[in-house]
């Protein structure tokens, strides 16, 4: 999706935000769903660690920290 589609997206979650939703809960829903497709994009683009990869970097920062 392109910057132009998101920013399509966003207009649209402003325009047909219900009356009761605050300025405050719409910037955290425009947040969460820009970080759900920064992530959606990231898997599409390779972009991801395996659960494996990350557990062997993990124990790599324990182990210096600890020694």
């Amino acid at each position: 999706m392109t910057t132009s589609e998101y920013a399509d997206k966003i207009v649209g979650l402003i325009q047909k935000r219900p009356p009761e939703i605050n300025s405050e809960r719409l910037l955290y829903e425009v947040y969460v769903k820009l970080k759900v497709a920064e992530g959606l994009r990231a898997i599409q683009q390779g972009e991801v660690y395996s659960h494996e990869q990350v557990r062997e970097d993990m124990w790599k920062v324990i182990h210096r920290v600890l020694h």
